[in-house]
C-alpha cells in the first residue's frame, strides 16, 4: 500500500506537466491548508485500522480520511524527518526518524535512539520479520535488529564489521523463502540465520551486475527478485539450480532512466518503476 501511494503521487506531478495537453485526472491534493505539517512527503502507510500515516520533513501525520494529527519532536518523535512508517506485529507503530526510532502504541511514544543501543545518524527504512522482530536501516551504521517486547529493548547489529557490504542501507527485503535481502550503497547481501547466527551472502559473488549501487528491492508472484540500482536501470533475478538468471531492465527494455528509486509488484503479474528522472513504468504484464 505504501508503494502504490507513493506511485501514485509520483503519477500526479508527472501528469500535472502535461495538464494542457491531455485530459484532467481525478487527484485530490492535500497540503500545508489542509494540515499536513510540510510539503515534502517521504512515505506513506496504511495500519490495520484504516489510519494512513505520512511522513514527511517536519514528522509524521496521522489522517483518518478527514483530518490530520501530526506528531512530532514535541509529541514524543525523537527527529521530525520521517523516511519509513510500519506497523509491527504487536500492531505498534513504528516510524523511522532523522534521530532514531518512534514506536506509538496508540497512546504515547517510545523513542529508541542511541541512548538505547541504536547504531546510525538517520534511519532511512524500516522493515519487520516474521518473528516480530524490527530490522532498521541506517545510512551510515547498517542494520540494527531491534526486539521490542514487554517495554524491554534489545539490539543486534550487522554491518561492515562482522560481514556487511556497505554501512549505507537503502532498503531491506523479507523473502518468500525466508531471507532476507539488503540493498546498500555497496552491494547486494543475501541474509539468512543458521542456528540463530546470521549467515550473509554476497550477491557478487553468485551473479554479475554491473553496479553496486543499489536502491530498492522486491518480490514478484513468481517469487522472483527486481534490483533497482541507481547508475544501471533495474535487474530481474530468477531462480536456475543454486543460483541465479539475470535479465537486465533499462534502454533496451524501455526503461530510458538509469536511475531506479523503487520497484512494486502488485501482485497482478504486473511491475512498477519509480525513477529519478523519468517518471514511472509499468510492466504491464510480466511474462518472463
Amino acid at each position: 500500500m505504501k508503494r502504490l501511494l507513493l506511485f501514485i503521487s509520483i503519477l500526479s506531478l508527472f501528469f500535472s506537466d502535461y495538464k494542457a495537453y491531455s485530459q484532467l485526472y481525478n487527484f485530490t491534493n492535500y497540503g500545508l491548508e489542509q494540515g499536513l505539517p510540510q510539503s515534502t512527503v517521504f512515505s506513506t502507510f496504511q495500519d490495520s485500522r484504516g489510519y494512513l500515516w505520512i511522513g514527511t520533513e517536519s514528522g509524521v501525520a496521522r489522517f483518518n480520511g478527514y483530518q490530520f494529527v501530526v506528531f512530532d519532536k514535541s509529541s514524543g518523535l525523537p527527529g521530525n524527518i520521517v523516511r519509513s512508517v510500519v506497523e509491527g506485529a504487536d500492531g505498534y507503530i513504528w516510524v523511522g526518524t532523522d534521530k532514531g526510532v518512534g514506536v506509538f502504541n496508540g497512546k504515547r511514544w517510545r523513542s529508541i535512539t542511541e541512548k538505547e543501543g541504536l547504531k546510525g545518524s538517520a534511519v532511512i527504512k524500516l522493515a519487520p520479520d516474521k518473528d516480530g522482530k524490527m530490522w532498521v536501516a541506517t545510512n551510515d551504521s547498517g542494520l540494527n535488529i531491534v526486539t521490542f517486547r514487554d517495554g524491554s529493548i534489545s539490539i543486534d547489529y550487522l554491518n561492515e564489521k562482522n560481514g556487511l557490504a556497505a554501512n549505507f542501507v537503502l532498503d531491506i527485503l523479507h523473502s518468500s523463502d525466508g531471507s532476507t535481502w539488503v540493498a546498500m550503497i555497496g552491494g547486494v547481501n543475501i541474509i539468512s540465520f543458521v542456528d540463530g547466527k546470521p549467515k550473509i551472502q554476497n550477491l557478487e559473488s553468485i551473479v554479475s551486475i554491473p553496479s553496486n549501487l543499489f536502491s530498492c528491492i522486491a518480490e514478484d508472484e513468481k517469487k522472483c527478485i527486481w534490483l533497482g540500482t541507481l547508475d544501471a536501470g533495474a535487474f530481474l533475478l530468477s531462480k536456475k539450480n543454486s543460483g541465479f538468471t539475470v535479465i537486465p531492465y533499462g534502454e533496451q527494455r524501455g526503461i530510458s532512466d538509469s536511475r531506479i528509486w523503487d520497484i512494486y509488484c502488485d501482485g497482478e503479474n504486473q511491475v512498477w518503476f519509480g525513477t529519478n528522472d523519468n517518471g514511472l513504468y509499468y510492466l504491464m504484464d510480466n511474462s518472463v
